[in-house]
């Protein structure tokens, strides 16, 4: 019976899906409306990007079920440090591997009160600034001000109560004190000009500034003060601690939490074991900073797996082919608006991105913990690279040839490899990355051109390298002198067990030759024995 009642079922599902015969006249009339398609059926192209497209859906099921396997493997094994935003200052969060999360205590309460009344003078402006137009016919933002002045008439009253400095208290009354006079004069005239909200302006603007200083100083010394004891706390594993700041796009520069990050962990850690990720909100929570971390480690590996490269996944994988794609385009809208907006955007980018990504570090004295100086990666452009390109300083600042973004991410990939090659005595591969014409001149002043002549120097240096000796590369500048041609130039440092670094500079010239960035000429110089003169920017 059940073998019967099976085919049964079978026929009827062939009948009703697969049999060319059925028409919507063999379906009864009160089941037309709901179970006929109006649209046609599915084309087998359709059909087959559906399927294809389908791999791609699935991809964020198992990378979420993977991510989740990296994160529980992550918080056994890595310290981590977690600085987010809050209205009272920030958070600071240890986490050691196998135990609970170690939470600092709060900033003081001063930093809540200075923040809170420089706002207030803020706010009094929106208060009034939809108004300045016609504040006298239109009164509605009395109403507003009115309530407004009940809570600032409160919290200067309460002022006596407030733990702080008698300089402190000072300051925060006469801030009110300056609120609430430019509240009472547009309450009594019942108007008032935008030349009144200016003088409000002008008035209160010395104060704000310090109220800026009373806050900075106290949050800043309580989170240097958490850091030494936290550096203290971990012992040996601080150096292999990573630390994550987050930051709403306002806060991307000069953001606080991160510059003391760097202060304790250096320069060099930046976007290496110190990370800033970009949040859509001013606040968020561990948890969604946690998963970022774990997809950030996780897809490092993957990127070394792949390209041999783990920071490769640090990028944007298809902007190196989009941007190549933009060019082509680009060019076949030569002298076009969209030609020219090309351009202008990669102008904005550039310009964006120096800035977001211009390590601004805050060093300390040997002497006090308190930040003495900003200090601003230099960013500068030789000559020769302009003569490289075939243009003047005049040219060359009218035309943006790659996004500064893409350029560093181009030098880093390469770096990489380059390093790479270097320490596992590959002279055959790091020469597999030249020109067929490429010229290297060494410390010593000797030029050597070409592939093959290159890879037989290569080869009797690395077989004189102590054992264990690696190169490691930092780039300062990196540039696009052309579409194809990219200028860099850092330290290098030849690094050997039981030995001082050796450090020298470089300056490289990398061509784009059918799709691949290689490297078409190089210098090597050792620093001077001379002493800087006094007039050098340092």
């Amino acid at each position: 019976m059940k073998n019967k009642s099976a085919l049964l079922v079978a026929a009827l599902a062939f009948l009703a899906c697969g049999s060319p015969s059925i028409t919507a006249d063999d379906v009864p009339d009160f089941l037309k409306e709901i179970v006929l398609n109006a649209a046609p059926p599915p084309t087998k192209q359709q059909l087959a990007f559906t399927a294809m497209y389908q791999l791609n859906n699935s991809m964020f099921n198992i990378y979420d079920n993977s991510l989740a396997i990296y994160q529980k493997n992550i918080r056994a094994r890595v310290p981590l440090i977690m600085a987010l935003f809050s209205g009272k200052g920030g958070r600071f969060i240890l986490y050691r591997p196998g135990q609970e999360p170690l939470e600092a205590p709060s900033v003081p309460p001063i930093y809540q009160a200075a923040k809170s009344v420089g706002h207030c003078a803020m706010a009094t402006y929106a208060c009034v600034a939809p108004y300045i137009a016609d504040a006298k016919a239109d009164t509605s933002w009395m109403t507003l001000m009115k309530s407004y002045r009940l809570e600032v008439q409160m919290a200067k009253e309460g002022l006596v109560n407030l733990d702080a400095k008698p300089e402190e208290q000072a300051l925060l009354q006469d801030t009110l004190g300056k609120v609430l006079n430019f509240m009472d004069a547009c309450l009594e005239k019942g108007t008032f000009t935008y030349g009144d909200v200016e003088a409000y302006a002008r008035g209160v603007e010395p104060n704000a500034e310090k109220l800026i200083a009373v806050a900075s100083s106290a949050q800043v010394g309580h989170w240097f003060k958490v850091l030494t004891e936290w550096k203290k706390l971990l012992g040996n594993d601080w150096n292999r601690t990573y630390a994550l700041a987050n930051s709403i796009y306002v806060a991307r520069q000069n953001n606080i939490l991160f510059s003391v990050l760097v202060q304790f962990f250096g320069e060099k850690a930046i976007n290496d074991h110190v990370l800033l990720l970009e949040t859509t909100d001013f606040q968020t929570t561990p948890e969604l900073m946690m998963q970022a971390f774990a997809r950030i480690v996780s897809d490092r590996a993957l990127g070394k797996v792949f390209f041999n490269n783990d920071r490769l996944m640090d990028y944007e994988l298809l902007g190196f082919g989009g941007r190549a794609a933009i060019e082509k385009e680009s060019r076949q809208e030569s002298g076009s608006t969209a030609a020219r907006s090309l351009q202008q955007h990669g102008m904005a980018v550039e310009d964006q991105s120096r800035q977001r990504h211009g390590a601004e570090v805050l060093r300390r004295s040997s002497r006090s913990r308190s930040a003495e100086a900003l200090m601003k990666t230099p960013t500068f452009f030789l000559a020769m690279a302009l003569a490289v390109a075939g243009s003047t300083p005049a040219t060359h600042a009218q035309t943006t040839f790659l996004p500064q973004s893409e350029t560093d991410a181009i030098v880093l990939k390469f770096q990489a490899t380059y390093a790479d090659t270097f320490d596992r005595r590959d002279a055959k591969g790091m020469a597999a990355l030249l020109t067929e014409n490429a010229t290297l001149q060494n410390e010593w002043g000797d030029v050597v051109q070409g592939r093959t002549n290159i890879e037989a120097t290569l080869t009797r240096l690395m077989a004189n390298l102590p054992a264990g000796a690696r190169l490691e590369d930092t780039p300062l500048v990196s540039h696009a002198v052309a579409a194809d041609v990219i200028v860099t130039q850092g330290t290098s440092q030849r690094i050997s067990p039981n030995t001082a670094p050796a450090q020298m500079f470089f300056t490289r010239v990398l061509v784009r030759q059918s799709g691949q960035w290689r490297l078409a000429a190089t210098q090597i110089a050792r620093p001077s024995a001379m002493p800087k003169p006094a007039s050098q920017p340092k």
